[in-house]
C-alpha cells in the first residue's frame, strides 16, 4: 500500500528510503531530547556514537519489515530538501508461521546479546516503559486488523505548523475508510493534538523516576483511535 507524494506550501510528505536513515535520525535524536521520560531511559551519559549505531539499525531494518511504513515531510526551501518530521507506521499484517518464528528468534538473540537497547540505557527503566508499552499493545493492537503509530516526531524548528498533524491525517483517512482502530502512545506534548484527532487514553504507562534521581513520574498514554464513522454512531 504505497503513499503517494502530496506538497503544501514549501514541504513535501512522501515515503522514507534507506538513504534518509540519517535525516531520520537527526530529527528523532532532536525531538525526543527535550523530553522528560526519555532522558532516564536513555540517559545524556550515552556515547552518541553508540545512541546513533543503535538507532540507526533499528531504522534501516523497518524497510525490510512489510508492515512498517516510514513518511517523511521535508522542507523544500532548502537545498538539498531537509527531512524536517516522520512517522513510523504500523499496517496490518497477517505473519505467517515461518515469519512469527523468524522474529521470536530475532528477538531471543537481541535479548541474549543485550542489543535491544543502547550499551548504556538505564535498562530497568527501559523495561518498565517498553515493556508496559508492549504488554498493553499485546493486550490492545489487533495486529491483522489495526493500524499503529509507532513513532512520530518533528525537528523543534518545524513545530507548530501542523506538520505532525498532517503526517497522522494523510493514513487517518485510509483508516476511516477502512473502518478500522489506530493506535498510539503519546508523550504529555503530542495528547492535545491526538486528542482532537479522536484519540482517547486507555491506560497510562507510569514510572516513578524519583527513584533514579528524578523529580517526578514519567508519563506516556496509551491511547485508540476508533473509526470516524463507529466513533458519529456512537456520541449519536
Amino acid at each position: 500500500m504505497s503513499t503517494p507524494s502530496k506538497t503544501r506550501d514549501n514541504f513535501l510528505l512522501e515515503p522514507c528510503t534507506p538513504a534518509d536513515v540519517e535525516g531520520m535520525l537527526s530529527v528523532y535524536l532532536a525531538a525526543f531530547a527535550p523530553d522528560y521520560f526519555s532522558s532516564f531511559t536513555f540517559p545524556a551519559t550515552i556515547a552518541p556514537a553508540e545512541r546513533q549505531g543503535w538507532a540507526r539499525a533499528r531504522f534501516l531494518k523497518t524497510f525490510s519489515t512489510p508492515e512498517i511504513h516510514n513518511l517523511k515531510i521535508s522542507d523544500t526551501s532548502v537545498t538539498p530538501p531537509r527531512i524536517v518530521a516522520w512517522a513510523r507506521w504500523g499496517f496490518p499484517h497477517v505473519l505467517d508461521a515461518a515469519e512469527k518464528e523468524r522474529r521470536r528468534a530475532e528477538k531471543e538473540l537481541a535479548d541474549a546479546a543485550g542489543s535491544a537497547w543502547p550499551r548504556g540505557a538505564n535498562l530497568e527503566i527501559c523495561d518498565l516503559k517498553f515493556g508496559g508499552i508492549h504488554a498493553a499493545r499485546e493486550r490492545n493492537v489487533d495486529w491483522e486488523r489495526d493500524y499503529i503509530v509507532h513513532l512520530l516526531q518533528t525537528h523543534p524548528e518545524y513545530q507548530k505548523k501542523g506538520l505532525a498533524r498532517w503526517l497522522l491525517d494523510d493514513v487517518l483517512e485510509r483508516v476511516d475508510v477502512e473502518g478500522r482502530r489506530c493506535h498510539i502512545e503519546a508523550t504529555k506534548d503530542g495528547l492535545p493534538l491526538y486528542r482532537k484527532l479522536g484519540f482517547r487514553e486507555t491506560e497510562v504507562i507510569e514510572v516513578d523516576l524519583r527513584r533514579w534521581g528524578g523529580d517526578r513520574t514519567g508519563k506516556n498514554w496509551v491511547m485508540v483511535r476508533e473509526p470516524r464513522g463507529k466513533e458519529e454512531e456512537k456520541s449519536g
